[in-house]
């Protein structure tokens, strides 16, 4: 924000959000960022600690459903 690179209103509207990185320091590059965004979301969320954490929280099948949904869509995000 005191960059003048993100709106200080950001945050408070939950449309705005992006996948993308929204914030690029000087001397980075958009490419360098997405790289560290995914492999960020790859050290987190596919830790196998993570992930059978996931598994014992389910408590039926709409909720398993539901996880492989989102599962699908981060391991898109995470590795393309």
């Amino acid at each position: 924000v005191k960059e003048g690179k993100l709106p200080a209103d950001y945050w408070s509207d939950p449309g705005r959000v992006s996948l993308l990185p929204v914030y690029v320091p000087d001397g980075v590059t958009l490419g360098d960022m997405r790289r560290l965004q995914q492999q960020a979301y790859r050290r987190f969320y596919f830790n196998p600690r993570y992930i059978l954490c996931q598994l014992a929280r389910i408590r039926g099948v709409g909720e398993l459903r539901e996880k492989a949904r989102i599962a699908a869509l981060l391991y898109k995000e995470a590795c393309t």
